[in-house]
């Protein structure tokens, strides 16, 4: 069976994504080894990485994601997740090392990053884009740097409803 029309027709590979169970995978996005990563939101998160052959290789941030929600790599293979258990933005190297984070550990004020945030994505000058869909209907922009530059949206606007997170895609 072939899902999907075209050039983004997609056929299921039997025996793909070998030597570990997933629970509830909320994301996914592959490197440029063509390795694939997946977000493990439940019972035990994680970010569970599969070799381009589909079989198991490793997981790891079992110890710091709470509810990760989805996952973004960029062109210099950095790993962006957004969590909305812990209201955070990390950003991880190939081998599960903590690169950067943006985090506040509890919902923060209307308006203000962040309150269950659900995707981060890198533009290619740099700033970092997020999703604060679920608690907020935001979109905040970040500078390379980490600083605020920019929010918009919020409930009543175009961005209202808790699909926000859907339209956040580079």
């Amino acid at each position: 069976m072939i899902v999907g029309a075209g050039d983004h027709g997609y056929e299921k590979v039997d025996g793909w994504a070998t030597g570990r169970t997933l629970g509830i995978a909320s994301g996914v996005a592959a490197d440029s080894d063509g390795c694939v990563y997946v977000i493990d939101r439940e019972p035990n998160p994680a970010i569970v990485v599969f070799g381009q052959d589909g079989v198991y290789r490793t997981s790891w941030a079992e110890d710091i994601l709470s509810v990760p929600h989805d996952i973004w790599i960029d062109g210099n293979d950095r790993i962006y997740t957004a969590d909305c258990g812990d209201h955070s933005v990390r950003i991880f190297n190939v081998n599960g090392d903590v690169i950067d984070t943006l985090l506040t550990d509890q919902p923060d004020l209307y308006g203000q990053p962040f309150n269950r945030p659900t995707r981060a994505v890198c533009a290619p000058g740099g700033d970092l884009f997020v999703s604060d869909g679920y608690g907020q209907h935001h979109i905040h922009r970040f500078s390379s740097e980490g600083e605020l530059k920019k929010t918009w949206g919020g409930e009543g606007s175009v961005f209202v409803g808790d699909l926000l997170h859907k339209y956040l895609r580079m």
